[in-house]
């Protein structure tokens, strides 16, 4: 229960010092898990910004913080104290797979939640409700479900290439549509999840959130500036693409590197100078703005409540102790493991017969940030048609723990196929490994062709069969094989993917018995 409403304190800085350096670690917990997403998805590395621009919201805040209400006393301890459990929960899981969306929403969760407890137990409900902003804002920096992303960003790359391919008609140039691919003559331009609107759009929504803030505008015209943003970075964005093709067809495909990027960057900053012009218009508006909050009658270290400094301590000592508990889980299963098998592709040379390896558009890379990948394309005796992509992310917490991006569902549809039929998982024998692929049967413009697929098997630590079974696994946001994962304490231990297409074969029995035979002569075991 509630105390009465205390009246406001002067503490020693310490008691202070104490309350911002518990905000600080819980929030440290989650940024440090969400710096691979941000370091490895262009889409999302606004976030980086976001810890400084939420610093700086929530020091704004502190200076203007009302005089404390009743203290929360045992509701707010018994919620602090019941949060550990899903933290470390979320810490534990996140170790082997850092990039899961639904562990990093709720390791969001839990931060959010231990932050408005600590207001609760420094001011009252009065901090609690003031100190909302500053934390919610920080939550754009989390990854979109993955659900969500993965359908907004091909509806809106879909979107824009149709509107595209339609304004370069309307202007007499020859141009055709096919999936996220506009065909210009001999050249193919590519939408790529850059150009679908998706990153202008999350960047825009952190822009429209902190001018609000920044200008003390109401929270309509918060909301318009958030609309507004979207809106006019998507259409920059088809702008974009238009100015693209256009740089194709009258230099060539191998021109657009040059283009690309910066005209992304320029995009970002006409958003943000619009969004900013529209907030020093509204300034001839008083009704859109709210009353400036005074500064805070407390100072620097007034009102904060009794709890603390020690509470403040148990807090930033329990974060380094949830990871010091994170490693030593897995390290103690690490200790009695051996490793299991793993295999590479064998290198092309005129004895294969299989042709030379050629690098991946800089543009695949670049989306699913591996750190080996190449591509062969050559003719078998009988005259069949075959082409290899390999990719390899080494081990490590920025290796990603899936390969969902480059699924045949995602990037085979995006090219404009269509996919026909898709297989059971199964499992091949190459040289005593067993490798699991799916089939795929895939048409574009009536010619078939079949596609095994290896989805992503780790070089993991194992022991036993089974165990090895949990790392060759199907891959995505597969939610029992990722907390399998972290309970048989397997971290992210590098994957590998394989695709292997096949064209000129009739039936699909017989394009998996061919592919299958050229796969053993491709495959080797790695012992190490």
């Amino acid at each position: 229960m509630d105390s009465l409403i205390p009246q406001p304190s002067r503490n020693s800085p310490l008691v202070a010092y104490s309350f911002l350096l518990a905000v600080v670690a819980v929030w440290s917990s989650l940024f440090f898990r969400l710096s691979y997403v941000w370091d490895a998805y262009d889409q999302y590395s606004h976030g980086w910004l976001v810890p400084f621009l939420a610093a700086w919201i929530f020091w704004r805040h502190w200076d203007e913080r009302p005089s404390p209400s009743a203290y929360g006393r045992l509701g707010s301890f018994v919620a602090l104290a019941v949060l550990v459990f899903p933290g470390a929960l979320a810490l534990l899981v996140s170790e082997s797979s850092p990039d899961w969306r639904p562990v990093l929403w709720l390791l969001a969760a839990v931060v959010v939640g231990a932050s408005l407890a600590l207001c609760q137990i420094a001011g009252g409900s009065a901090w609690r409700k003031f100190f909302v902003f500053p934390f919610f804002f920080a939550l754009v920096s989390v990854p979109w479900p993955f659900g969500l992303e993965t359908s907004l960003t091909f509806n809106l790359s879909l979107c824009a290439t149709a509107v595209t391919t339609l304004i370069l008609q309307f202007l007499g140039i020859v141009a055709d549509s096919s999936g996220n691919t506009i065909t210009l003559g001999a050249a193919v331009l590519g939408v790529e999840d850059a150009c679908s609107g998706i990153r202008s759009l999350q960047s825009s929504l952190m822009a429209g959130l902190f001018l609000g803030e920044l200008y003390q505008l109401r929270v309509k015209w918060r909301v318009f500036l958030c609309l507004a943003g979207g809106l006019l970075a998507y259409l920059l964005n088809i702008i974009r693409l238009l100015l693209l093709s256009l740089v194709v067809e009258l230099a060539g495909s191998e021109s657009i590197d040059r283009w690309h990027d910066p005209a992304g960057y320029l995009i970002l900053l006409i958003t943000l100078a619009a969004l900013w012009q529209v907030c020093r218009v509204l300034i001839a508006f008083p009704s859109a703005f709210r009353v400036d909050a005074p500064r805070s009658p407390l100072g620097f270290c007034g009102g904060i409540g009794p709890a603390f400094p020690v509470l403040g301590v148990v807090v930033i000592l329990a974060v380094p102790l949830m990871f010091a508990a994170t490693e030593v889980w897995y390290r103690s299963r690490e200790s009695g493991l051996v490793q299991a098998p793993s295999w590479s592709v064998i290198p092309a040379s005129s004895e294969t017969g299989v042709g030379a390896d050629q690098p991946l558009p800089a543009s695949v890379h670049k989306a699913l940030g591996y750190d080996q990948g190449f591509q062969r394309y050559w003719t078998d005796e009988q005259g069949r048609n075959l082409h290899l992509i390999y990719l390899r992310w080494e081990a490590g917490r920025r290796a990603p723990m899936a390969s969902a991006p480059h699924l045949p569902e995602i990037c085979q549809t995006a090219s404009g196929r269509e996919i026909i039929a898709k297989s059971e998982q199964r499992l091949a024998s190459v040289n005593g490994l067993q490798i699991p692929y799916y089939l795929y049967t895939i048409e574009k413009s009536s010619i078939r062709f079949y596609l095994l697929f290896v989805p992503n098997s780790g070089d993991g630590l194992d022991s036993s069969a089974d165990q090895y079974g949990v790392l060759t696994e199907a891959s995505g946001d597969h939610r029992w094989a990722r907390l399998r994962w972290a309970l048989c304490g397997l971290r992210n231990v590098g994957q590998r993917s394989l695709q292997l297409a096949l064209t000129g074969e009739d039936s699909a029995a017989d394009a998996e018995k061919e592919i299958l035979a050229t796969l053993r002569g491709l495959l080797r075991r790695d012992d190490k």
